[in-house]
């Protein structure tokens, strides 16, 4: 297929895309793949994902009333309607928040804006988060294969991207993802790219969604302190080991009433635990497993380092990144055997590391170590989350429900409603 007609067609699957999202993202991210595309391609189809997954969110609904975006929903209620939310019975839930709005500025004025002077829906806020979390992970994979151009690692990361999260996970409970997807391009764009106030600016923005990006942004003050070295892994295995067996150590924290209730239920409390009484909790596990090891050998036998001579600029060009992802893969595995932190650090935490996972597909040669390099592979393909494929979960429903819901259109849903 020729340049020209790539983009025709490209324009063509847009346009449906814009009608049908869902189907459509379907048919883009298969063109994607298929195609080499151009620098504008590119764009455009990382604008279509976005829209795609952003109305995926819009119409996505929690049926049984778990997850914490059912709590993003009583919380909007008492900003639209406190009396509604006493009928309702859900004021408790705005209540205990408006206790810790302060320790979340960020994200206090998206549901003071939408809930309050918009009097808009949950589902407004669901698309807000897919956009900015979707758009800024997608811009980071963009810019660095623009900078570096090999062919194909911008198709491996987008596609890991999606097999990573599962949606009906990730729009279940995302203050977190969203914070960490905004502090991950701050740091892009300071590391990377030298554009330290905008850098800065989404750095502060992630910290007002969640305050858990105080730990990436501890990360970041090392690097520029400290050099990482190879052996601070095992130290900081051993660090967190003590740490689980001592926990008395987190009363340290006890100087402040918010850290403290989070040590309560994280590390003292149900949250502290991997529940594998829950099926869905071995997927967590496993992914955590997987990334811990995957990361790790990156780290211990340098498979991100440029080995080429020639062009060692490219590996100066990541140093300061290098030096931020290993520190903030230390102070994760400090905190992983605890169950919320395992889950923010590795799995929402995921995202931080596409730059250095970017390095090891452009620096490593696959075809030299071949046992190592198919272990490699084994676990970088296992590290896939098959709850994106049970599309038959009661527990949530996008649209009209799978397969009808392949034809739901924004458009249609415009002049109906």
């Amino acid at each position: 297929m020729t340049k020209n007609n790539n983009i025709y067609v490209l324009f063509t699957l847009s346009f449906f895309t814009l009608i049908f999202p869902i189907a459509g993202f379907f048919l883009i991210l298969g063109f994607y793949l298929y195609i080499k595309p151009s620098k504008l391609e590119k764009a455009i189809i990382y604008i279509g994902l976005t829209y795609a997954i952003a109305f995926i969110a819009y119409r996505y609904v929690r049926t049984n009333a778990t997850g914490d975006v059912v709590i993003y929903g009583y919380w909007l209620q008492g900003y639209r309607d406190l009396d509604q939310a006493k009928l309702l019975k859900i004021d408790g839930w705005f209540k205990s928040y408006q206790d810790d709005k302060l320790y979340y500025p960020v994200w206090d004025i998206f549901l003071q804006v939408i809930g309050k002077f918009l009097g808009l829906q949950l589902q407004h806020l669901n698309w807000l988060a897919a956009v900015s979390i979707f758009s800024a992970n997608l811009y980071i994979i963009f810019s660095m294969s623009n900078i570096y151009m090999n062919k194909n690692i911008d198709k491996i990361l987008v596609f890991k991207f999606f097999l990573f999260y599962s949606f009906i996970i990730l729009f279940s409970s995302y203050k977190n993802m969203w914070a960490f997807s905004w502090f991950a391009l701050g740091i892009y764009e300071i590391t990377m790219l030298n554009k330290k106030k905008l850098g800065s600016l989404f750095i502060i923005l992630g910290i007002g969604i969640h305050p858990a990006c105080i730990i990436p942004l501890f990360a970041f003050l090392l690097s520029y302190v400290f050099d990482f070295k190879k052996y601070y892994i095992g130290i900081s295995l051993f660090i967190g080991i003590i740490f689980k067996f001592v926990p008395q150590i987190f009363k340290l924290l006890s100087f402040s009433s918010f850290l403290y209730a989070k040590v309560n239920s994280y590390i003292y409390g149900k949250w502290a635990k991997y529940r594998f009484n829950d099926k869905g909790e071995y997927v967590f596990f496993v992914l955590i497993l997987l990334a811990v090891i995957f990361i790790g050998m990156i780290f211990l036998l340098d498979l991100y380092k440029e080995k080429d001579s020639t062009k060692k600029q490219s590996a100066k060009d990541f140093y300061r990144y290098n030096n931020f992802i290993a520190w903030y893969f230390c102070l994760a595995l400090i905190l992983v055997f605890y169950r919320t932190f395992g889950v923010r650090l590795f799995y929402d935490g995921f995202i931080f590391f596409i730059p250095l996972f970017f390095q090891v597909f452009k620096n490593y040669n696959f075809f030299e170590k071949k046992i190592l390099s198919w272990f490699i592979l084994i676990i970088w393909f296992l590290m896939i989350d098959i709850r994106t494929f049970n599309i038959f979960n009661s527990s949530y429903q996008i649209g009209s429900g799978f397969p009808s819901n392949l034809l739901d259109s924004p458009i249609i849903l415009f002049f109906t409603n």
